[in-house]
């Protein structure tokens, strides 16, 4: 299920997904593929972003496995203003992960623990960002990359 899910989510955001694996030093699309299959295999569930930025859709905005398989991450433009946002498994409501703050640009590099089920809110000045999410404890980290 997860590898399939993973298939279906590389060939609908595919760009995404070569960019951020390049950016990780792997140069064609085909060693892409294969770093994402290694990876992916070793999560037992998705993560995704859920929020205002891209209509409350848990399952839509995948977090991809890092060479960390406790931590996942996705990057996602954002315009400047409050966006809220939570963090859902396996693409449903059933289990999802909130904080009762705001983060913004300047919590740059800093772990945040997720705190209960409340909306969590990004304060973003505009640009690209990094959205980290730390499995085994709730944490969440958020880093303006451009």
């Amino acid at each position: 299920m997860l590898y399939s899910y993973a298939i279906s989510k590389i060939r609908d955001i595919g760009w995404f997904i070569k960019k951020s694996y390049q950016r990780k030093g792997y140069a064609t699309e085909a060693e892409v593929l294969e770093a994402y299959e290694a990876q992916s295999q070793k999560v037992a569930s998705v993560y995704s972003l859920a929020g205002s930025m891209q209509g409350w859709t848990p399952g839509a905005t995948p977090f991809y496995v890092t060479s960390d398989t406790d931590v996942v991450e996705l990057e996602i433009d954002l315009s400047a203003g409050t966006h809220e946002f939570k963090v859902a498994k396996d693409g449903k409501w059933d289990v999802s992960y909130g904080y009762s703050g705001t983060i913004n640009d300047a919590t740059n590099d800093a772990w945040v623990s997720f705190n209960g089920s409340s909306n969590a809110k990004i304060q973003a000045t505009g640009g690209t960002y990094l959205i980290q999410f730390k499995i085994s404890t709730k944490q969440i980290k958020v880093i303006k990359i451009a």
